[in-house]
């Protein structure tokens, strides 16, 4: 009788071990592929308005690519899960746009342009970026958002790819324009 209760506790161990992985496993799976692909995330009220969802968290911006459509009415919320010190404000240079954000949702409302382009958006500093690609109908052109990699820092930033470096903005208490500090 002890031995059978042995191999039951054994395989009820094993079970566990097994579902844990399919379910944390799974959760990752999700998550990435999730992330491998810009998304349409716009939706339409009853108003005409697109509606956009972003997250804000010490990563950065997620997505940090958003598809709209022209001359369409915006409301792009921003739900700050994370706030550190420059990623407090948010802004659309070209629109004139700035606003400080708090824990929680924000919302900005803004008509898209006319022309048919890309809209940066950045934090205060211009240390983490993101951008609105408009097109005639909102749709995305199913390519894969870029990796970011140090590698791919703007080109107005101090860091020339060394993140931390002593000619690092960021290792100076600023910001260098990365996107990683």
């Amino acid at each position: 009788m002890l031995d059978k209760l042995r191999k039951i506790n054994i395989v009820a161990k094993v079970m566990i071990f097994i579902v844990s992985i399919l379910v944390f496993g799974g959760v990752g799976y999700i998550v990435y592929v999730n992330s491998a692909e810009p998304k349409d995330l716009v939706t339409k009220n009853k108003n005409s308005v697109q509606e956009v969802s972003m997250d804000l968290t010490y990563d950065g911006y997620s997505p940090s690519t958003i598809n709209i459509k022209k001359s369409v009415p915006v409301r792009w919320k921003i739900n700050a899960k994370q706030i550190s010190g420059c990623t407090r404000e948010i802004m659309i240079e070209s629109l004139g746009i700035k606003k400080e954000l708090q824990m929680g949702e924000n919302i900005i409302e803004f008509t898209a342009p006319d022309n048919v382009g890309e809209l940066e958006f950045s934090c205060g500093m211009k240390m983490v970026w993101g951008k609105f690609v408009i097109s005639e109908d909102g749709a995305s052109s199913n390519q894969p958002e870029p990796v970011k990699t140090l590698a791919s820092a703007r080109p107005d930033s101090s860091c020339n790819g060394s993140c931390g470096s002593p000619s690092c903005g960021a290792s100076k208490g600023g910001g260098c324009g990365c996107g990683r500090h």
